[in-house]
């Protein structure tokens, strides 16, 4: 193999990897905001 198919390879793998880590960080920002808003509704309720 050459260093131009790793290359290749690499910025297949590469791609779809950093879509994903992007799509996680949204989640995890929904999920934050998610139980911040629970948390207050909880207060509220209480």
């Amino acid at each position: 193999m050459t260093s131009a198919t790793n290359l290749q390879i690499i910025g297949k793998m590469a791609r779809p990897f950093e879509q994903r880590s992007n799509c996680h960080k949204k989640g995890r920002n929904f999920w934050k905001k998610w139980r911040a808003r629970s948390n207050k509704v909880r207060t509220t309720l209480l």
